[in-house]
């Protein structure tokens, strides 16, 4: 559970001793979030006072939207975050992070959604207004094979979406520092057609 605040704070991570930059944001793993915070509105899923957001979201708002991140009373710096994450989730967790950054970027809304067989779900506005356009699948060399996008093709053309499969590539060598590892992602993006298959 995460809390997010309109306050301005400053100390150094639990994890770490660094001091991250200063934020107009914080977000806490020990409450509810204010539901009306008009900032994260397009984060997280919501159920009456609750908003539950995905390690994804919260890395991107503290990179991209001046957030804190505390656990109880300690502030935890966002390299020490990402390093828990990847630690956690490896390099698909990785990957997801990185396209899910690469098309908020690109203003696109992102919903972290398996559903129709992809990984992410591209809106171009808010999901509560639009039909979601594409369906993004990770490219997984070990794993994806000329019939499972055929059939990530199919099932995205019956639910009326376009399928975007989609390919980081990095040097895992710069992860110890966030920003400069970021500075070095290129993702592609492929639209896929079946008719082109």
């Amino acid at each position: 559970m995460l809390q997010i605040y309109n306050e301005n704070r400053s100390a150094s991570c639990a994890v770490c001793d660094n001091s991250p930059n200063s934020a107009a944001n914080r977000i806490c793993f020990d409450g509810t979030v204010l539901a009306d915070a008009h900032l994260f509105g397009q984060f997280g899923t919501k159920s009456d006072l609750v908003k539950t957001l995905h390690p994804i979201e919260v890395i991107f708002l503290v990179l991209e939207m001046d957030c804190f991140i505390f656990y109880e009373t300690k502030q935890i710096c966002v390299q020490a975050f990402f390093d828990l994450y990847f630690n956690e989730f490896g390099k698909e967790g990785l990957d997801l992070f990185l396209v899910y950054f690469h098309f908020l970027k690109k203003a696109w809304r992102v919903s972290i959604d398996s559903s129709f067989g992809v990984d992410l779900q591209l809106y171009p506005g808010s999901p509560e207004d639009y039909h979601s356009l594409f369906g993004v699948k990770i490219f997984r060399e070990d794993e994806d094979t000329w019939l499972d996008m055929i059939s990530s093709a199919r099932v995205a053309e019956s639910n009326k979406k376009g399928l975007i499969y989609a390919r980081a590539e990095y040097k895992i060598e710069h992860i110890s520092d966030l920003e400069q590892f970021l500075s070095t992602v290129v993702v592609t993006e492929t639209v896929v057609d079946r008719v082109q298959l």
